[in-house]
């Protein structure tokens, strides 16, 4: 009777296996390469956007921190239309840069598949681990980056690299 069932349970998770690896993904959920905010905000990704672009109110103070900041500085975006965090965390980041109106700061958006590739694009020097990956640069170097989610918030870590960077404390 032990045999049976085992031998039963060992047939489910078989068949639940096969099926997770062969779920079909649709290819307009995965957008790979150099993309632009347009594309974020249309297709699958693009209902998440909207909503979470519309719902997010980041804090006003730091907004204003950030609107007034003169360093020159720009931002690449690395995320994954499949993915969660992505969904939830890039919508909230345009929402900071559009209220601070600082999304010219933003000089590429790159789209990566579940491997974390991005179609005819090297992301080694990106040491891409987990997405979304925000990563700022002041005079080309890296200043500092905020991996899949903020520490505290976004629109505070992103100051807080641009004041750490700027008093001279790299992160």
């Amino acid at each position: 009777m032990k045999l049976t069932i085992f031998a039963f349970i060992i047939l489910l998770w078989a068949q639940y296996s096969e099926a997770q690896e062969n779920t079909p993904v649709s290819e307009e959920e995965i957008v790979t390469g150099f993309c632009e905010r347009s594309q974020l905000e249309s297709g699958e990704f693009g209902k998440s956007f909207e909503k979470g672009h519309h719902d997010y109110i980041p804090d006003a103070g730091i907004c204003a921190e950030l609107k007034s900041f003169d360093e020159d500085y720009e931002i690449r975006i690395v995320l994954a239309t499949w993915c969660h965090d992505s969904k939830v965390q890039v919508p909230r980041f345009f929402r900071i840069l559009d209220d601070t109106q600082l999304s010219g700061k933003v000089s590429k958006i790159i789209c990566v598949d579940r491997g974390k590739n991005a179609v005819d694009i090297d992301l080694g020097p990106y040491r891409i681990e987990k997405v979304p990956t925000f990563i700022v640069y002041i005079d080309d170097q890296e200043a500092g980056r905020i991996t899949e989610t903020p520490i505290n918030t976004l629109e505070e870590d992103l100051l807080l690299i641009l004041k750490s960077f700027s008093a001279g404390e790299e992160k």
